[in-house]
């Protein structure tokens, strides 16, 4: 067994059977679907019945009660007998060739432990929309500094990956845990991502979703990100970390003397991962300047942009080539700020 397709469910009925035959009607074949149905109240436990009588590629597994993401997806993967593990959400789309594209990336790439693709984003009441990803090994870990580097339902993981640090999802970073896996999954292996656009991600109104103001889940948000700066042997003070925390913290305002220290920090970040991995610290210089943009522009900001344009451009100065910044953060971002 080659692939062993991994999709949880749970009161999915909307959508699920478009997502079943999206995986059937791959032109790769040598697969398993794994369906794993979390105490659904709705009619999903019929229709994953029904398709499984029907193609003896189905396994379907059922939770007595409802056990949340973490303890679904690692039912199925204890029992998932493929050298690849492909993750499919129950109200996503995948193109035919999926997972064909995706074995071949896999087969290519022996250093690669998990890999995604670009996806196009749709939904009812909302315009299609193109989401891309880096491609590149050090671009993704770079990412991941502030957030997931491939999307959850995109992705294909090496099993043998998975296993060498008995690596299973956390249901302690229930709402990233994918984010968690991805991370922990870089620590001994690669992460990359294919070019093309093999799977269409539903935004629905019944979509499950963390929410990010719960004072207990940001506390993980923080510990989380302790964590990864740890990883990549970035020593930083208490008041940074709390900085880049709050740019992660969606409820967080920033004011002037905030997005200052921010900028700072990011200095002193990029110097430290340049002393240890110059390509990474490379990679990370745009992660940075987006962030810069995106306080700039965000609705959470509270900036008089006084004196802020010195330190811009002192930042930029140490960092990267103006042109640089402006080509690639815009110049949305300088026009904002009076002198």
């Amino acid at each position: 067994m080659k692939v062993s397709v991994l999709m949880p469910v749970y009161n999915g009925a909307s959508y699920l059977q478009e997502a079943i035959d999206s995986i059937l009607n791959q032109t790769y074949h040598d697969f398993e679907l794994i369906i794993v149905d979390d105490g659904s109240k709705d009619e999903s436990a019929a229709i994953i019945a029904r398709n499984a009588v029907k193609d003896s590629r189905i396994v379907a597994l059922r939770n007595e009660k409802n056990s949340g993401i973490c303890v679904t997806l690692n039912k199925g993967l204890h029992i998932a007998r493929g050298e690849y593990i492909v993750r499919m959400d129950c109200d996503d789309i995948s193109l035919p060739k999926r997972i064909e594209r995706q074995v071949a990336f896999m087969d290519e790439h022996p250093e690669v432990g998990v890999s995604g693709m670009n996806i196009l984003i749709f939904g009812e009441g909302i315009s299609d929309r193109k989401f891309d990803f880096s491609f590149t090994p050090v671009a993704c870990k770079a990412d991941m500094l502030f957030s997931p580097c491939l999307a959850h339902p995109a992705a294909i993981m090496r099993k043998t990956a998975l296993q060498q640090l008995d690596m299973y999802y956390d249901d302690y970073y229930r709402g990233m845990e994918d984010f968690d896996l991805w991370w922990r999954l870089s620590l001994v292996s690669k992460i990359s991502n294919m070019p093309e656009r093999l799977l269409k991600y539903r935004i629905h109104a019944t979509q499950e979703t963390q929410k990010k103001s719960d004072e207990t889940f940001k506390l993980k948000i923080r510990k989380h990100l302790e964590y990864r700066l740890n990883g990549l042997n970035i020593k930083l003070q208490e008041d940074e970390v709390l900085i880049l925390f709050k740019y992660l913290d969606q409820d967080a305002i920033f004011d002037d003397n905030d997005l200052v220290y921010f900028i700072k920090t990011g200095r002193h970040l990029l110097k430290s991962i340049k002393k240890t991995d110059e390509k990474l610290g490379g990679a990370m210089r745009p992660v940075i300047a987006k962030a810069i943009s995106a306080i700039i522009d965000s609705d959470r900001s509270e900036l008089k942009r006084s004196s802020f344009l010195y330190h811009t451009l002192s930042f930029i100065n140490g960092c990267f080539p103006f042109f640089w910044y402006v080509k690639r953060v815009g110049n949305s971002a300088l026009t904002k700020i009076k002198v």
